[in-house]
């Protein structure tokens, strides 16, 4: 069985404590870190750990007794070179997410790491594992479509994920977290490397924000969508339609647990209560075109690889659906 410590328990991080809870005989989690004491009770109940299972800080749990073989870092892009290093040197595997890191030097700094403590780094580049894509690389790899010249990827961001991630949340700003093609396309770019079976040779990559800037704001339109806003009524992005609404005809047993919504609340439990309040007090209820976002809404990025294939990716926020 393997012993697992979670780093980051907010939506990542609760989903793999779940996955962990329904494979018992393979997974315990044994530890939960995070910085929000919220979040700690909520893992102290659902996991039932004890109090000395529990840490508000990485350096904490790295001394106190190891009870954990596994670290699955579920922490902020940025935060990843510094977590993973440390998990790493104190002699712990990685369950690491996506993106690696933000910079080479970085992906480069956790390698040599690994390699050095000869310790494992999985990356959660999960879609290359799921059904469906591995059926097209079956088909690929099978011949029966000829000689693959290109290959041709949409990632559909959806109007409303944009809204709540790059726009007003986590990722909304590439200083603080990473770029768009980092944070959302990294999926994407780790497909066509998996499809084509060969190594990049040449990139190029073109993107910009185009839509949430705060001269499309509508006419009317106010900071905050619940105070006062003139154009909320016939706004796709109004706070309340994309968080509200949306649940409303939801059971609260179900409700509870829906994302995106569980990021706006301390403890990752959904109510409509604390839904109004992050919507009155924290960027999740500003308009979106008022907002310190500065990652791309549009972007193209072609890459040509050794065994003569090119792929081409196109990302875009303007959809209505979430897909590929």
């Amino acid at each position: 069985m393997k012993k697992v410590a979670i780093l980051g328990f907010g939506g990542r991080g609760s989903i793999y404590s779940a996955l962990c809870r329904s494979m018992k005989k393979e997974y315990e989690v044994t530890a939960v870190i995070d910085i929000n004491p919220d979040k700690l009770a909520r893992a102290k109940k659902e996991l039932k750990l004890s109090d000395n299972r529990l840490f508000l800080s990485l350096d904490e749990f790295l001394k106190a007794p190891k009870t954990a073989d596994w670290v699955f870092v579920c922490t902020q892009d940025q935060q990843h070179i510094d977590h993973a290093v440390k998990c790493l040197e104190a002699g712990y595997d990685l369950l690491l997410e996506k993106p690696v890191a933000c910079t080479i030097e970085d992906c480069l700094k956790i390698e040599s790491t690994a390699k050095q403590y000869g310790r494992n780094v999985a990356v959660c580049h999960v879609l290359r594992y799921t059904k469906y894509y591995t059926k097209i690389k079956e088909i690929i790899d099978s011949g029966v479509l000829g000689k693959i010249i290109a290959i041709d990827q949409t990632e559909n961001v959806g109007y409303w994920h944009q809204a709540h991630s790059f726009v007003r949340g986590d990722w909304r700003n590439k200083e603080e977290s990473s770029p768009m093609i980092l944070a959302k396309c990294c999926h994407d770019l780790d497909l066509a490397v998996y499809l084509t079976g060969s190594h990049c040779k040449q990139i190029s990559s073109v993107g910009k924000l185009n839509f949430f800037k705060k001269e499309n704001a509508p006419e009317g339109a106010t900071e905050y969508c619940l105070k006062g806003c003139k154009a909320k009524k016939d706004c796709p992005y109004d706070c309340e339609k994309i968080y509200v609404n949306s649940i409303k005809p939801i059971p609260q047993f179900i409700r509870k647990h829906i994302s995106p919504h569980v990021r706006l609340t301390p403890d990752g439990l959904v109510t409509i209560p604390k839904l109004y309040d992050a919507m009155n007090n924290s960027d999740f209820g500003k308009c979106v075109f008022m907002c310190d976002n500065n990652v791309v809404d549009y972007q193209v990025t072609t890459a040509v690889f050794e065994n003569g294939v090119t792929s081409t990716l196109t990302m875009t926020a303007f959809s209505n659906w979430l897909y590929r």
